[in-house]
């Protein structure tokens, strides 16, 4: 196991940079970390988010069209990271806070969840016009995750080996000390 800087952003992998990025929000050592041939190495200290101002988790799609991250910044805004040139751009607002998402290789859209006690809608982001569509809720859908219950990114993936999203709710328990999953399949 190697150590890491300390992890906000769970990370994601990065073809153009070879490597997983992750971005630390507080602290030191704040910024953008590449881990790459088991090495951690400062790519900037500058992370221009409003998680910036505490710890924060940050969830992030990578969107090889635009060779960038999309990344989730609390609370509830998007931001483009090209860590090429480690260029920020804000990216259109989601209709609602989104919990989870995640990138769709075979439709070029990114997938987004909002759940809580009043249910879980889906959400779909066209990287290509920055915009935002409502499909509606599936006829079947996980549970809303009750109080004690974690259903987060990286819980939701896209598997395009199956062309489905995966979803899992982790009930974690005391001191998120574990409990029982559900994984539920979604098809776009």
């Amino acid at each position: 196991v190697v150590a890491g800087p300390g992890v906000n952003l769970l990370t994601e992998y990065d073809p153009d940079l070879g490597g997983h990025l992750s971005i630390v929000t507080a602290g030191p050592p704040a910024g953008v970390w590449l881990f790459r041939g088991g090495v951690w190495s400062l790519l900037s200290p500058d992370v221009p988010l409003n998680a910036r101002q505490t710890w924060r988790t940050i969830y992030s799609s990578y969107v090889p069209e635009r060779h960038a991250h999309l990344i989730l910044d609390w609370p509830g805004n998007f931001v483009w990271l090209d860590a090429r040139t480690l260029t920020w751009t804000p990216a259109v607002a989601a209709p609602e806070w989104i919990d989870s998402h995640t990138y769709d290789s075979a439709r070029s859209r990114v997938w987004a969840l909002h759940h809580d006690t009043d249910g879980v809608r889906v959400h779909i982001y066209d990287p290509a016009t920055d915009s935002w569509s409502t499909p509606g809720t599936p006829a079947t859908v996980p549970p809303p995750p009750a109080y004690g219950k974690a259903a987060t990114a990286p819980m939701f993936r896209y598997v395009s080996a199956w062309d489905r999203c995966v979803f899992v709710w982790a009930d974690v328990g005391g001191g998120f000390q574990g409990g029982p999953t559900e994984t539920w399949i979604y098809r776009p």
